[in-house]
């Protein structure tokens, strides 16, 4: 069952690599070819809104692990068993941003 559902989209790309249509890419601003053009004139208001949503996003995931022991504990389980099962959710994540 798994691979059927990677064998399809894999077939189906050269098809659709020949029948789309080709794109035509606008010409960019040339203020839009640094870090800094991102913060400057119409884009400022949504760089900004995008940089403080993943900030918070992040402050969020860190306060969620750093409790996650205590909140297991105080759920009943051993403060080892939710040691251990924090460590696992850490691996876990260190394991997905290096593979």
């Amino acid at each position: 069952m798994a691979a059927s559902t990677v064998a399809v989209p894999l077939a189906m790309m050269p098809l659709l690599a020949i029948w789309l249509p080709k794109l035509s890419v606008p010409r960019v601003a040339p203020y839009l070819h640094s870090a800094a053009g991102l913060f400057q004139r119409e884009l400022a208001p949504s760089t900004t809104m995008l940089c403080a949503i993943n900030a918070l996003s992040l402050l969020g995931i860190y306060v969620i692990l750093q409790w996650m022991p205590a909140i297991l504990h105080s759920s009943g389980v051993s403060p080892l068993a939710g040691n251990l099962r924090y460590q696992h959710v850490r691996l876990g994540n260190e394991l997905q941003v290096r593979y």
